[in-house]
């Protein structure tokens, strides 16, 4: 089945059922996307632990430092040191590990909803969850000069706040 016919059957499945099941269905898959969004973040984190980097999970990481804050409601914030002396690949990797989440995640949902056991607007909030958070997660594949995942992706030194730690170090090594 093409990922068309998925999004498709999960969409038209979750807005078919009576406006009460919808709208159960609607308010279910908040949550489920709150989860995911998390977990693009517990991405970030754990593969930045793998190289040795240690971080935190915040809401609103980039308040003093972007004028666009408000759009990056949680993040995991890294010492800016300690990341430029990361390879060029590890970064790339701890940058695509959301994203990476994201469609498996969006993926997953949009094939098993249709199995989820019980009322059948829980059927509905999943395959939502799927819909939305394929559609959302291209704000982390497509490269926006906000410095999202994809945009950190390819010039990694993108991800240095402090303009003084990029001065002292050389770039990041190939």
């Amino acid at each position: 089945m093409s990922i068309v016919n998925l999004i498709n059957a999960a969409w038209s499945h979750a807005w078919s059922m009576s406006p009460g099941y919808s709208i159960l269905s609607a308010l279910l898959a908040i949550p489920i996307c709150y989860g995911a969004i998390l977990g693009h973040e517990l991405a970030h984190w754990t593969t930045a632990r793998a190289f040795g980097l240690r971080g935190s999970i915040r809401f609103f990481p980039r308040r003093h430092v972007s004028r666009v804050w408000f759009l990056s409601v949680l993040g995991v914030s890294f010492d800016d040191a300690a990341f430029s002396a990361l390879a060029r690949w590890q970064a790339r990797c701890i940058a695509a590990a959301g994203p990476v989440w994201d469609i498996a995640f969006a993926m997953t949902c949009l094939t098993v909803w249709s199995a989820v056991p019980g009322a059948v607007w829980i059927a509905g909030g999943v395959a939502l969850a799927g819909v939305v958070y394929f559609f959302t997660s291209g704000m982390n594949i497509i490269p926006m000069p906000l410095r999202n995942d994809a945009w950190i992706f390819l010039w990694p030194e993108s991800a240095i706040d402090d303009k003084a730690v990029l001065k002292s170090r050389p770039p990041l090594a190939g």
